[in-house]
């Protein structure tokens, strides 16, 4: 009886781990000169090989901003990750929908 009760127990330990584990998010990093903004306001970033990076956002931890003119042309060592959204419409409204974007996680100015 004993051994039913502790398989019991490591059964709900495991359960309960299974459904807290956040799933982890692939980081990526790129070296890429920053272009601006873009009509739909992402930062807009083309790599060595003249491959576009459109990214919808920066984290709060990042000091440099890319709002700034002083920054247009400048290499820049990215990390960035993919995550889902809710797409919004014209009136910013958010719909069931969910759409991939890009994020940067860190950003660092090349000399």
């Amino acid at each position: 009886m004993k051994k039913l009760y502790v398989v019991a127990f490591v059964l709900l330990i495991t359960a309960s781990f299974s459904f807290t584990n956040k799933v982890q998010e692939k980081s990526n990093k790129l070296t890429a000169t920053y272009l601006g903004l873009t009509e739909d306001q992402y930062y807009k970033f083309v790599d060595a090989d003249k491959k576009e990076y459109l990214f919808y956002d920066y984290s709060d931890d990042i000091d440099i901003s890319l709002e700034d003119d002083e920054n247009l042309n400048k290499k820049f060592a990215i990390i960035w990750v993919e995550k889902e959204i809710n797409e919004s419409n014209d009136e910013e409204e958010e719909s069931d929908k969910t759409i991939k974007v890009k994020t940067i996680t860190a950003l660092k100015l090349l000399k």
